[in-house]
């Protein structure tokens, strides 16, 4: 799908500032450009308690990305709108991942299991590798969002398993009426394409909304030594088709959601280079009501299976599913207390077939329940100083119970001053291929313990109608880390492998600097040792920094430029492929409304073009893999997208 009728991208570049993205919501944010900060700022969250309140309020160290963010800066995936987040970075696997969120440098797995997604508040977990969310990150229709609440740091106490060093809370855009959007676009290179589609209804009590999103990417490979280097370079693929799907619908306390999302992504195994094929259904049915004025109770059920196809060997066929139950409620005890508690009961299931001779064998073929009780309280102390309390008690399968706790000030300085002292506990429990697995070439452990995490907070923001910064200095103290070993007779084995200690400083600004314009940077730096005192390198730099500017008028133009920089990545000398240097990954946004040019008839109509990878980098990332270190190629270099997009709202 090409539209070569289109205007051509307005590129705006430079080395310290950059702005991008494509396929937000259709609704133009030139109404709203002059919006201040103070709004956002102000917006009400719900991650970190499970109540409303404002962001400097909230118990946990947040960034929200807020629907006029969306709006001015797209994104074509999930994926690139969280890469421009402050204290976010991805990486990459040979295998099972291409595409993985790691919150604060927080990556030692070749999976996100270190990160728990939510969606409207419900959670969406690979239970069978542990934490593989590609998928997820390429595939959901990220048309339907309306903000993102991210918390950086531990959120087990409320969230459960996962929930480690990082809650990420896709919300959806609240259904008020009637409206439609369409939109559709193609790109240079060979044979990019993509489009989109939402809507929304809603008579009474009674409430619908859908959205749907595709993105194919052309074929192109590029030469890499596979890991261990066998027989020289072999060309790599480098493409992600992806589609998604996504519906909600609810009356009166009543409400449903579904989502299906696919991706087909390259892999490596060793020289052998093929495609994968993941799947993701993830569904929830939930009724929420008020047994009294103060009270709010809600009971839901919700499941998310995870498939996986592999095309050649060595030909995996995968199924897993997570079945949960939550009761949560939130209750205002007084005008200065308040308490969320519940319980939860999931239950997890996973088969494998797996080729490695001439028959299939079963790899994994296991099940096991689990569940937990949890509390959480915030007290006015005083005025402008708030405490926050909870815990959650836990139990999975055979594993011994468990108690994470969690506790915090919040001191309100001033209008335009709060700081804020944290400090929480986290837990992931095994997954069930790292507990279950046998085949000729992985153990599984049916003694690991689940890997836990501590986590020290201390972050100072000040914010005006205009401006908001925030500094925030984290440490995190990690044990029982679940790790591949290799053993004696060549056989990976998973245990319990000492620990892991992160520290770091995170600085987050954003401002509308004038009427129109809207700016934002980030800085995170952080190191990380092992348990023994030793360095440790992660795959992930220890510094990156991020920065980007937004212009949006009244006449229908929105015009954005963003900048990521990743530091360089140590420890990667004897990698045969290029290894992870500093790169800059910039990218472009234009939308033309085009109203002023066609009258208000095209009022519904607009041209928009984005660019990625603007200075055209070769990008590689590490690649996660038990034995000799490597890199995989993760850029496709430059590539420019145009489109046009047609949007209903009735007045």
């Amino acid at each position: 799908m090409k539209f070569a009728f289109l205007a051509p991208l307005i590129f705006l570049v430079s080395r310290g500032a950059a702005f991008g993205q494509t396929s937000g919501p259709a609704v133009p944010p030139a109404d709203d450009a002059t919006v201040s900060l103070e709004s956002l700022f102000r917006t009400k969250v719900v991650t970190a308690s499970r109540f409303a309140e404002n962001l400097a309020d909230a118990p946990g160290v947040m960034t929200v990305v807020s629907r006029e963010e969306i709006e001015r800066f797209g994104g074509l995936t999930l994926r690139e709108i969280l890469g421009r987040v402050a204290g976010l970075d991805w990486a990459t696997s040979n295998y099972t991942d291409r595409s993985i969120i790691a919150v604060r440098g927080d990556q030692s797995r070749a999976t996100g299991v270190h990160v728990l997604f939510l969606i409207n508040g419900r959670p969406s977990r690979e239970v069978l590798e542990g934490g593989v969310m590609s998928d997820l990150l390429e595939a959901f229709p990220v048309g339907i969002l309306d903000r993102i609440e991210v918390i950086e740091g531990p959120g087990s106490v409320l969230y459960g398993s996962n929930a480690f060093s990082g809650v990420i809370n896709l919300i959806t855009k609240k259904v008020e009426g009637k409206s439609a959007s369409l939109r559709g676009f193609g790109g240079s290179g060979v044979g990019p394409a993509g489009g989109s589609a939402s809507g929304s209804f809603r008579q009474g009590d009674f409430r619908f909304a859908a959205a749907a999103q595709f993105h194919e990417e052309g074929r192109s490979t590029i030469p890499v030594w596979p890991i261990p280097p066998l027989g020289g370079a072999q060309p790599y693929p480098l493409f992600d088709n992806s589609r998604g799907v996504y519906a909600e619908a609810g009356y009166k306390g009543w409400s449903a959601m579904i989502s299906a999302m696919e991706l087909r992504a390259p892999f490596d195994v060793t020289g052998f280079i093929g495609e994968n094929r993941w799947r993701r259904t993830f569904a929830d049915l939930g009724y929420d009501l008020k047994p009294s004025r103060h009270w709010e109770m809600g009971i839901h059920a919700t499941y998310t299976g995870t498939a996986l196809a592999s095309s050649t060997f060595p030909l995996i066929d995968r199924k897993s599913g997570e079945v949960e139950i939550d009761w949560s409620n939130s209750v205002e005890i007084n005008q200065r207390s308040r308490i969320a508690f519940g319980a939860l009961y999931n239950y997890q299931f996973g088969r494998e077939l797996m080729m490695a001779g001439p028959v299939p064998f079963v790899s994994t073929d296991a099940s096991r329940p689990g569940g937990g009780f949890y509390a959480q309280v915030e007290h006015q102390l005083f005025d402008g100083i708030k405490l926050i309390g909870g815990f959650q008690t836990n139990k999975f399968g055979n594993i011994p119970v468990s108690t994470v706790p969690r506790a915090g000030v919040i001191w309100s300085a001033s209008e335009h001053w709060h700081v804020k002292t944290l400090y929480g506990q986290a837990f992931r429990a095994p997954s069930l291929n790292e507990t279950y697995i046998r085949n000729p070439y992985i153990q599984g452990n049916l003694h690991l313990l689940p890997e836990q995490s501590s986590t020290f907070d201390f972050g100072i923001t000040y914010h005006t109608n205009r401006l908001q910064s925030t500094i925030n200095y984290f440490r995190t103290r990690q044990s029982n880390d679940i790790l591949q070993n290799l053993n004696s007779a060549g056989v990976i084995q998973y245990e319990n492998i000492g620990g892991l200690l992160i520290h770091g400083i995170q600085w987050e600004w954003k401002a509308f600097v004038r009427p129109h314009w809207m700016a934002e940077a980030s800085l995170l730096y952080q190191t990380s040792r092992s348990s023994d005192g030793t360095v440790r390198n992660l795959p992930t730099p220890p510094l990156g920094a991020k920065a980007g500017f937004s212009y949006g008028d009244r006449h229908g133009w929105t015009v954005s430029i963003f900048d990521v920089y990743s530091g360089l990545v140590p420890g990667y000398a004897s990698t045969p492929n290029p290894k992870p240097g500093a790169h800059h990954l910039i990218s472009a946004h234009m939308r033309l409304s085009m109203e002023k040019y066609l009258g208000p008839a095209a009022k519904t109509i607009a041209l928009f073009a984005h660019g990625d990878n603007l200075a055209n980098q070769e990008i590689w990332q590490p690649l996660l893999s038990v034995g000799m270190p490597g890199t995989l190629p993760v850029s496709r270099g430059r590539t420019i997208y145009y489109g046009i997009e047609f949007s209903f709202k009735p007045e």
